[in-house]
């Protein structure tokens, strides 16, 4: 239901109308206790939602309505800087290491991007980084890749690991499937240490698309150590 430039949303898990502006900001005006509760809720919210998206691949929620609540939460933080909490949801890449895997922390954090959803965000993007550079920019743009991510690292110019991304500092080691994909080396020319990421491409009709015994990896970027 549509109020001028802004429209009324409501979830299944909790009733009350969240007012949102086309930028998807979040202005209902709100008392610092009545926010602290609703942050808290919030917090609740995407915790239980992110466990059941990332953890337990059964999400409950669209992508939609989990970034409405998410977006809800940093305009409350934005407003009360005093309610950010550093296990927020707001703060990190959500996601845990499955227990059965062993747990490992990643050299460098893989982190998550930033949504922009409108021509409006992204003008304000692009001014964030004209301000930090000093200068104008040229983009590269790509779809967006989403799904499995491995992370591998590289000592000497030999493979010595192969993570997923878990929650961006702890990830699961999968080395053991990794070394059984033909398209991972397990020597580099050089003997550099490197950490890269890649991403399997397979159809929505393969069958086996979801083993990484037969990942087509693709890296797609790295970061070497000196």
């Amino acid at each position: 239901m549509f109020f001028g430039r802004r429209f009324a949303l409501r979830f299944a898990r909790h009733q009350r109308p969240l007012l949102i502006d086309r930028r998807g900001w979040y202005s209902c005006p709100m008392a610092p206790r009545n926010a602290t509760e609703r942050a808290e809720k919030l917090r609740e919210l995407l915790a239980y939602h992110a466990h059941r998206y990332y953890t337990l691949d059964a999400p409950e929620l669209s992508d939609s309505a989990y970034d409405a609540l998410q977006r809800e939460l940093r305009a409350l933080e934005e407003r009360y800087p005093e309610l950010i909490r550093a296990d927020a949801v707001t703060q990190r890449v959500v996601g845990e290491a499955l227990p059965a895997l062993k747990k490992v922390r990643h050299t460098v954090p893989q982190w998550s991007f930033n949504d922009a959803f409108d021509p409006e965000e992204l003008r304000a993007f692009d001014e964030r980084v004209r301000k930090a550079s000093g200068a104008a920019q040229t983009y590269d743009v790509e779809l967006k890749i989403d799904g499995l991510k491995v992370v591998f690292t590289y000592e000497k110019g030999r493979l010595v690991r192969a993570a997923t991304r878990g929650d961006g500092v702890i990830g699961e080691d999968v080395t053991h499937n990794a070394r059984t994909i033909a398209s991972v080396p397990e020597r580099l020319a050089r003997p550099v240490d490197l950490v890269a990421e890649g991403f399997d491409g397979w159809s929505l009709d393969d069958q086996h698309g979801d083993s990484l015994r037969v990942l087509r990896i693709t890296f797609t970027s790295s970061t070497a150590r000196r």
